[in-house]
Formats: C-alpha cells, sequence, structure tokens
C-alpha cells in the first residue's frame, strides 16, 4: 500500500509539473497553440449573411443554381421579395445583411442596396456593404480575385477606383440610420483582400479620403483561406495596419480543391479557424468567425460539403461560439448565395429548415427584446408570404 501511495503521489507531483511547465502530452496542444474546445464560451451578440442582391431573370437563366428558392426565380429588385427577405431574416435572428455591391456607383446591386436599406421594413435589420473587388476592379466585370491596384481600370488605376467607389459609398450610405456601425463606425467588408497586390499605398490613401470626408470605417477583411499551410506566415503587419477585423467567406475552398475526407473536414476547418481568431486576437484585430451551411456549385470536379441535415451548420456555429471577439460578431455564408448551394434562405427543397434552425440556436442568445416567431411557409402558392411583428 506505501508502496502504491508513493506512486501515486510521483504521478501526481509529475503531472503539476507538466502543468506548470506548459508542456502537454504528444498530441495535444500546448498553451502556445489555439485551443480547440468542444463547448461554446460565448453567444454572439449580433449575427450577419452574406446577402447578394444580383438576381434577375438572366441571372437565374445564365448563372444555374443548386438548389430553388420557394420564392421562385425572383428579381432582387422587387419590393415583395425584399421585404419578405428581410422579414424572414429579422425572425429568423439575422441582425444584418452584409450586401453584395459589385459593377459602379448606380450598378443593379447599388440600386437594390438602396432599395433595401429604405424599405417599408429596413427599421428591423441593419445592412452593410460587401465590397467585393474580385468584379469592381476587373474592367470586364468578370472576375479577378488577385487584382493589382497600380494596373489601370480605364482611366485610372484600379487602387483610385476602390477609393472612388468606397467615397460614393460613404457620401449616399453611412449616414443613413440602418447602416451598420460598430463602436459608431460605418462597417465596409472588403473581399478577398488575401488575393490583392500593391494595395497599401492606396489603402493608406483611402483612410485619408474618408478622414477628409468625416469618416472612419470599421474595415473588414474577407481573407481567410488555406493558400499557406502555416497562418502565421501571411502578411499579418500589413493586414493589421489597415482592417479592423477579419472573416473568411472562403473557407470552403479546401473542401473544395484539395478534397479532404469527409469525416476530417470539419476537424481541420476548426483547426484553421481558431488559427486564424489567434493571430488575429495576438496583432490587435478583430475577428468575425464565417459559420459554414454547405457547398455545392454543380461542378463535377469540385467536392460538395454535405448539408447533414444541418449538421455542418450546427458544427460550424458550434466552432463560431469558440472564436468570438469582443464585439460577439459571427457570418453566415450565405443568405441566398443560390449559385454555391450556401444559402438558409427558405427553397423547395428544405422549406424553412435553415432559418428555424439558426432561430432554434440563437434561441439563448443575449440579445434582448427580439422578435422570434415560429416560421411557416403558408398554403402551396406563389405568393409573397408576410409576417405580422
Amino acid at each position: 500500500m506505501r508502496t502504491l501511495s508513493k506512486i501515486m503521489l510521483l504521478l501526481a507531483l509529475l503531472g503539476l509539473i507538466l502543468v506548470l511547465s506548459g508542456c502537454s502530452p504528444e498530441g495535444e496542444l500546448s498553451e502556445e497553440d489555439p485551443p480547440i474546445t468542444s463547448e461554446p464560451t460565448l453567444l454572439p451578440a449580433l449575427v450577419g449573411a452574406n446577402y447578394y442582391p444580383w438576381y434577375d431573370y438572366e441571372r437565374w437563366e445564365t448563372e444555374g443554381y443548386t438548389n430553388s428558392p420557394w420564392l421562385g426565380k425572383y428579381d432582387s429588385s422587387s419590393p415583395n421579395v425584399i421585404d419578405q427577405h428581410i422579414l424572414w431574416a429579422a425572425e429568423a435572428g439575422i441582425d444584418f445583411f452584409s450586401m453584395e455591391w459589385c459593377g459602379e456607383p448606380g450598378s443593379p446591386t447599388d440600386q437594390v442596396f438602396r432599395q433595401m436599406i429604405n424599405s417599408t421594413h429596413s427599421d428591423k435589420i441593419k445592412f452593410a456593404i460587401f465590397y467585393d473587388s474580385a468584379i469592381n476592379l476587373d474592367p470586364g466585370w468578370e472576375y479577378d480575385d488577385r487584382p493589382d491596384f497600380d494596373h489601370m481600370f480605364d482611366h485610372r488605376t484600379k487602387g483610385q477606383k476602390l477609393i472612388d467607389d468606397v467615397a460614393y459609398i460613404a457620401g449616399e450610405y453611412f449616414n443613413h440610420p440602418q447602416y451598420l456601425r460598430i463602436d459608431g463606425r460605418p462597417v465596409v467588408i472588403f473581399y478577398p483582400v488575401g488575393g490583392w497586390r500593391n494595395a497599401d499605398p492606396w489603402l493608406d490613401r483611402l483612410q485619408d479620403e474618408m478622414g477628409s470626408l468625416g469618416h472612419d470605417i470599421y474595415a473588414i477583411a474577407d481573407l481567410m483561406g488555406w493558400d499557406k499551410d502555416d497562418v502565421a506566415d501571411y502578411p499579418w503587419e500589413d493586414w493589421s495596419r489597415h482592417f479592423d477585423a477579419i472573416t473568411g467567406g472562403l473557407m470552403h475552398c479546401q473542401a473544395v480543391f484539395d478534397d479532404p475526407e469527409r469525416d476530417d473536414f470539419m476537424v481541420e476547418l476548426e483547426r484553421r479557424i481558431k488559427e486564424y481568431h489567434h493571430e488575429a486576437l495576438d496583432r490587435g484585430m478583430g475577428f468575425i468567425p464565417p459559420i459554414m451551411v454547405a457547398f455545392d456549385n454543380r461542378d463535377p470536379n469540385l467536392t460538395v460539403i454535405p448539408r447533414d441535415d444541418g449538421a455542418t451548420m450546427r458544427r460550424s456555429w458550434e466552432i463560431a461560439t469558440q472564436t468570438l471577439d469582443d464585439t460577439a460578431i459571427a457570418m453566415f455564408m450565405t443568405f441566398n448565395e443560390w449559385h454555391e448551394g450556401t444559402e438558409i434562405e427558405p427553397s423547395n427543397e428544405y422549406g424553412a429548415f435553415y432559418l428555424d434552425l439558426l432561430r432554434e440556436l440563437r434561441a439563448s442568445s443575449p440579445n434582448e427584446g427580439a422578435t422570434r416567431c415560429n416560421f411557416s411557409l403558408g398554403p402551396d402558392s406563389p405568393e409573397v408570404v408576410s409576417f405580422a411583428f
């Protein structure tokens, strides 16, 4: 008995030494690594969703879609569609739309943004610009996810077009009462920052331009990806100088291009998100975790991220609750990106399942006074369903 007691005492002392020395058994994370836990530490105070206002009949036909909208192949500029989307979002617990803005002042997405922020039900949620540089900074309005800011866009550089676009957005929308602000600062999300080249001097000029207009924007960089093995190798010094926070709408890409085993993807996603979270906070930046629902753009050469009856969304939500910053904001990818099958908007295939699931996940959110209603798609009819508040 004495020998056994001595062995137990020695084991206890050894465990204490390991804890105090910061060592960890093989295969576990040390205190310097971003921790991976199973229990949420905080619930989001604000939930956003990427919103795409670019749908018309031609786009539905030319771009294709994975699932089919319950509202049919709608026109994004329809007041009925706008009202329904806002009501659905508010009832599910979405606090703001991060709205795709591409083209130029007066473009279709700009016109829909203006309609939404001034719509009948716009007081129920907030709105922010999601500046898609991959489209905005390509002179052919196609797609360039690695724009060089020193290259020309018609009569000016791409860097100058960025400044002109944001100055226009500031003048038109920043002072609107429904425009999203963090700490009193208007929010702009820039995408996809990870591929930008020669952007630093232009971002300095953008900050000066905003200052001259009386604005200090809360700049969020959508940049999280998988193209470097070690997250610490990204240009964090430059990012932290120009941006207040980061988020990630491209976290499906590792599954799409590398085709990992399905059982491993969510584990890899969790580790990667927590590495970004660790680096961002270490650099004094904010972190807005993305919440994934699925991915399926109908390309047989690319991997599908399955919905798994909501399991992907649930697990992604859990990861987000473990990686919130002090603002406690999380972002859904997406409300209505039908081309890539990431939407939570009601569909003929899933009904309102994913909005109901979001409402369930937000049930114990610290937001007080939010209206929460049971969803019903109503009778089988193409008419837009309205909900009473």
